[in-house]
């Protein structure tokens, strides 16, 4: 009998220790999130399910939750109100009248009880929250019957999001109130089961987080689980049972199963550690009581000098939310309090430095921290992807990706998918590691990457059929894992409808249906596969059960009003003619004197306006394949489209071959990304290719009642062009305002004065025909500039655009208590207006980040200057409203600017047609400082510009047309040109050479104008980046270096401190030996314009380059005239054109010789006429940088 007792009690406390460590290996695989290595380690581990717990815990953890039995034969009512919790804590009407055939008043509407659908998550969680509307702030009945063949006790195991209330048989049993974190198997309620059917109904209810639940029973002895029949309807001769209004009892938590209860009761530090990992696993408590902390607290105070106990408490004390919410001292505290004990515990140096990096931005504390942990364990993954996460928020991307590719290299990087995906974000897709690691990142059972890179591989060896049926796989293999997921089921619907399914795209609707009939995004995604099939009545029945579910979607209202008043033809559908007609029209293709490829038979654009400026849109192109070459341009089409504003939709994309046969490609429309694609038949010489496509607004962007459009005559200007027409229709009630540009002295342009039809409804229509195509040329002013396009607007001019902004931007231009201290500070012991103004100017483009957006309203419309203040953040017309509003504080006038940046044209400045007031003329806000007491000259000013100095704009804003934005109104300006000196680099060579034309070469660099922010940009980044620069200049300057560079810098950061580098190194050949000679080279730095800018041989367009800008070098070749033979110098040049300059001249010195070369370009643009002269200054300045100089040696 002792032996027994001794067997069972050493039996226990193996049972305890087991469960013990899977709770720590559960909690460390869930950090680790690396699902094949938890299943590997777990394979061949077993235990029988008399075990319990620890039977249990091993189960999920296994994946095996089939084995625990949850219920899931369940029907369910709901949502009711649970606003403040007042529907969990309140009697509902299915409370009291729990008949599965009476309705009752829900949160929205009727409510009525029905099954769970088809399908079931293999976790054994009951997603609530995925199968009614709305699903936050609401709570639901859930109601199942259990069959026992005998009465027994029992235990529930129940799960939930935030609050739940459990009966049995009617009879109260569980009341947890307040907000919970969902975790498995939280409750463990005692009940007793009759013999027969039991009746368990459970309430649950949220405020914002999802609306799920799981139960499960077990055997009251020992905690085996049961598993009994169960179904979701009362079983025949029973009723529903009307609930207990009465409070359930309180739950006694030391007679759960498991080690649970000892360790209940066992008051040592150890037993208090453990409850603590124990309650932390389950969460049993209101999240605000903070599950585990009182014992983790109670085991840190019994063991003060143990790091492992401080630490546990430390982890519950971690912040849960936003780090801005909570306090963090007691964390630190705690943190620090096991550093004191072991001052290199890793887990403690970690949360430090995290700690740093996110809430206090200490990122040199943090790489201190990083750092350390590496010094303390050379090997740790962790630590090393930290401390590259460091650089990252030091704004040193470069040194940041060289770290992450160093993890490549480290055997332990394949165990962690998070640090896997980070890796991999910073890989080009070309480079080789790449898809090593994407395998690596696969096998741990990462299914988002690991299915994407599946779908790579199906491509690659089968094609784009291969890929699309491994994504018909997906979709299968979704509907296992995620069964009640309606968002994904009408996302492949869309897909679908894209490929023109739309029988299958139907079906998938009709499931999501079925999961979520309140839904009404099911019910927009039903009426839009009916558009697609032209079904109207169908999609009009649904539009309007959508808006029974959400009425206030004015979007859906406005399309059900289209489709109701539908009766005629669209607007274009007169306009359409057969395509045999405009081929007769055309039956040669056009003659050229260059081949082209394919050539445009027509292109039509139509567009109707409506009276609140929404616009339908119709277009059609129809080419002709001329050669091979046409056949492979033109081997896909698609048309993208203001993703949520507009739709695209195809509805014609056909190929008529030569020989007759015709072919369909796919057609569809654009789904939520804005835009629609396709590939096309393989296409021959004289195949007709046809497309017609409506683009339609969809709803009321941003700007109101506004419509604008810049269509261009020609669509395509390099193709021949045998016919096009643009016409637009629009009535009295929204006056619309037309711009012909660069129509004069076109050839075959033809227009229509306005018309007007008898429905008071006008049109104008302008045409061209037989427009051969436009050659490129290098350098040619883009299609901004010279293309001729028809533009509209519904601004009458540009006051009532500016005005429109000024309004909008109004009301945040405000200063708050904290900018004005800001700029009192910055201000301090500055006496003229101009210090003031370059002090702010220098914390608004340093201090201020620039996150450059443009989506949604934030795209026009900025934040308040308090909260851009606040922030530290904001993008460019965030900057120019925060520059003005502290500028105010020092009495100094700044106002908006909004102009073109033309960063996307390489910075060229093209002459800009602002004939209408178009918002699409602007992507940029900058400011303008008028001439003012104290401010001596105007001067524009960009926020976003950080290394640039106050007089210097960035480079590619110059020439800009600009709209000076103010109260009482605006002024368009222009902002100047600078000359050629201001942007001046200027290089001076000290070059040592010996006689084997080795030597040492010393370069020092002054920068001006535009050169001065480039240089700063180029060494910024700290010591190592700098350096890197140092050495790959030297080294394409040079070639090979004998050793390291030195480098001497000015203080970059100070922006009102001149630029200056000094670099110096060794180097293997300075020039070229050959024999007793020794070749010089004239230039060292070649400009090569006749291989670029000045390549074409002759022009028709002018040559359009960035700025202007000068060039003044110097190269000082020291030798001892004793050890050379000087060959006969070259001639002296200086050749001036007016656009440009260009000096050379070499002269015997003391030292040496010296090189004195300057090259000025005084004009962004040349224009045709000159040319000629230019061409010819380029080639006498490249062929002087490519000549040598000899040196005999002595």
């Amino acid at each position: 009998s002792a032996s027994k007792e001794k067997d069972s009690t050493l039996a226990l406390a193996l049972a305890d220790e087991t469960e013990y460590l899977l709770l720590r290996f559960g909690t460390l695989a869930s950090g680790l999130g690396n699902d094949t290595l938890r299943l590997d380690l777990l394979a061949d581990i077993d235990m029988a399910p008399h075990f319990g717990e620890p039977y249990a815990i091993l189960r999920r953890l296994q994946n095996r939750h089939a084995d625990l039995h949850y219920l899931n034969d369940w029907s369910f009512i709901g949502p009711f109100d649970n606003e403040r919790g007042i529907g969990m804590t309140s009697v509902l009407a299915a409370e009291s009248a729990p008949a599965f055939e009476l309705s009752h008043d829900g949160k929205v509407r009727t409510v009525s009880w029905r099954e769970l659908p088809d399908g079931r998550y293999s976790d054994g969680i009951l997603r609530l929250g995925s199968l009614i509307r709305p699903s936050t702030q609401v709570c639901a009945l859930a109601r199942t019957w259990v069959f026992s063949e005998n009465a027994r006790e029992a235990h529930l195991y129940l799960s939930v999001n935030e609050e739940i209330r459990a009966w049995c048989n009617g009879v109260a049993i569980l009341d947890a109130f307040d907000a919970h974190t969902f975790a498995s198997d939280m409750f463990a309620v005692s009940l007793s089961l009759k013999a027969g059917w039991n009746e368990i109904t459970l309430k649950v209810g949220n405020r914002d987080s999802g609306l799920q639940f799981a139960a499960r029973l077990s055997d009251a002895d020992g905690g085996a689980p049961l598993n009994l029949n169960s179904q979701a309807r009362a079983p025949q001769d029973i009723s529903a049972s009307v609930l207990s209004t009465e409070a359930a009892p309180a739950l006694d938590e030391s007679t759960r199963p498991g080690a649970w209860s000892r360790w209940f009761n066992d008051k040592s530090a150890e037993g208090r550690l453990r409850l603590s990992y124990c309650l932390q696993a389950h969460s049993p408590l209101p999240d605000h009581e903070f599950s585990g902390r009182a014992e983790a607290k109670a085991s840190a105070e019994l063991a003060p000098h143990s790091p492992r106990h401080l630490a546990n408490y430390a982890r519950t004390l971690a912040p849960k939310g936003s780090a801005a919410e909570t306090d963090l001292n007691p964390w630190l505290a705690a943190i620090d309090a096991v550093l004191e004990q072991n001052p290199n515990y890793g887990p403690a140096l970690r949360w430090r430095a995290l700690n740093a990096m996110h809430n206090q931005n200490m990122y040199l504390y943090a790489l201190e921290l990083c750092d350390r942990r590496l010094a303390l364990q050379p090997q740790s993954l962790l630590a090393a992807a930290d401390r590259a996460d460091v650089f990252d928020l030091l704004r040193q991307p470069a040194i940041a990706s060289a770290y992450r590719r160093a993890l490549t290299e480290h055997d332990a990087l394949k165990n962690y998918p998070r640090q896997l995906r980070s890796v991999l974000s910073q890989l080009a897709s070309q480079s080789d590691l790449f898809a090593d690691i994407q395998a690596q990142l696969a096998a741990t059972g990462d299914r988002g990457a690991a299915s994407q890179i599946e779908v790579r591989a199906a491509i690659v060896e089968g094609g784009l059929t291969a890929g699309k049926a491994y994504y018909e796989q997906q979709w299968a293999s979704h509907e296992v894992l995620s069964p009640w997921d309606s968002s994904t089921k009408l996302h492949h619907a869309r897909s679908l409808i894209q490929e023109d399914r739309l029988a299958e795209a139907l079906s998938w609707a009709e499931r999501a249906k079925n999961i979520c009939p309140d839904s009404a995004a099911v019910w927009a995604g039903i009426a839009r596969v009916h558009l697609a099939s032209g079904d109207f009545e169908a999609a009009a029945d649904a539009l309007e059960h959508e808006l029974t579910l959400d009425f206030t979607d004015e979007k859906e209202r406005r399309l059900l009003e289209h489709l109701r008043s539908l009766g005629a033809s669209p607007f274009y559908e007169k306009l359409r003619e057969p395509l045999a007609d405009i081929v007769a029209r055309h039956p040669d293709p056009m003659p050229l004197e260059k081949e082209a490829g394919m050539e445009i038979l027509l292109s039509n654009v139509f567009i109707k306006v409506t009276p609140d400026s929404r616009a339908q849109r119709y277009y059609r192109m129809v080419y002709r394949i001329l050669n091979d070459n046409g056949a492979r341009k033109l081997d896909t089409f698609g048309r993208r489209c203001a993703a949520g504003d507009q739709e695209v939709r195809f509805l014609t994309a056909t190929v008529h071959h030569a020989d007759g046969e015709v072919e369909h490609a796919r057609k569809g429309r654009s789904g939520r990304r804005g835009g629609f694609g396709m590939d096309l038949p393989a296409l021959s010489p004289g195949d007709i290719v046809d497309f017609e496509w409506t683009l339609d607004d969809l709803r009321l962007t941003f700007f109101g009642q506004y419509f604008s459009m810049n269509e261009p005559l020609h669509p395509m200007s390099s193709l021949p062009l045998h016919e096009s027409e643009i016409q637009v229709f629009w009535t009295d009630d929204l006056p619309i305002y037309f711009h012909e540009k660069n129509i004069q002295g076109l050839n075959g342009f033809e227009q229509t004065g306005i018309q007007t039809d008898a429905d008071g409804v006008h049109s104008r229509s302008w045409r061209l025909s037989q427009t051969p195509p436009a050659y490129t040329e290098v350098g040619q002013p883009p299609a901004s500039e010279s293309a001729s396009a028809i533009q509209a607007t519904t601004y009458e001019n540009w006051d009532a655009l500016a005005s429109w902004w000024w309004n909008l931007i109004d009301d945040q231009l405000t200063v708050s208590a904290e900018m004005s201290a800001k700029v009192a500070e910055l201000v301090e012991g500055k006496t003229t207006k101009l210090e003031k103004l370059r002090a702010i100017y220098d914390f608004v483009v340093t201090d201020i980040r620039y996150n450059a957006w443009e989506f949604g309203v934030h795209g026009y419309e900025p934040y308040s200057a308090p909260v851009i203040f606040s922030r530290g953040f904001g993008d460019c017309k965030d900057k120019a409203i925060l520059l003005r509003s502290m500028l105010t504080e020092v009495d100094i006038e700044c106002d908006p600017v909004l102009v073109y940046r033309s960063s996307p044209s390489g910075g060229r400045r093209w002459e800009e047609d602002l004939s209408l007031a178009m918002w699409n003329h602007f992507n940029h806000c900058i400011a303008f400082i008028p001439e003012q007491e104290g401010i001596p000259q105007e001067m524009f000013v960009d926020g976003t510009a950080r290394l640039n100095p106050l007089e210097e704009l960035p480079y590619d804003d110059s020439g800009a047309q600009v709209l000076v934005v103010r109260k009482d109104g605006m002024s368009r300006m222009r902002i100047p040109f600078r000359d050629a000196e201001q942007n001046k680099l200027e290089r001076r060579f000290t070059l040592s050479l010996n006689q084997d034309a080795s030597g040492r070469a010393n370069l020092e660099t002054r920068a001006h104008g535009k050169y001065d922010p480039s240089t700063r940009q180029g060494y910024a980044g700290g010591t190592e980046k700098r350096q890197e620069r140092a050495e790959r200049l030297m080294g394409s300057i040079f070639g090979a270096l004998d050793g390291a560079v030195e480098a001497t810098f000015s203080d970059f950061e100070d922006l009102s401190a001149p630029v200056s580098v000094r670099l110096a190194a060794p180097v293997h050949a300075l020039a070229t030996a050959s024999g007793n000679l020794i070749e010089i080279p004239l230039g060292l730095e070649k400009l090569d314009f006749l291989s670029g800018a000045a390549s074409e041989t002759t022009r028709t367009t002018d040559l359009l380059l960035r700025t202007a800008w000068s060039r003044d070098t110097t190269m000082t070749w020291v030798f001892d005239h004793n050890d050379f033979q000087l060959s006969t110098l070259p001639e002296p040049i200086s050749i001036d054109i007016g656009d440009a300059a260009f000096s050379f001249s070499l002269e015997v010195v003391p030292e040496g010789i010296r090189i004195t070369e300057k090259f000025t370009l005084r004009t962004h643009r040349i224009p045709v006429e000159r040319y000629g002269a230019f061409r010819d200054l380029c080639r006498t300045l490249d062929e002087t940088q490519n000549a040598f100089f000899q040196l005999e040696v002595r």
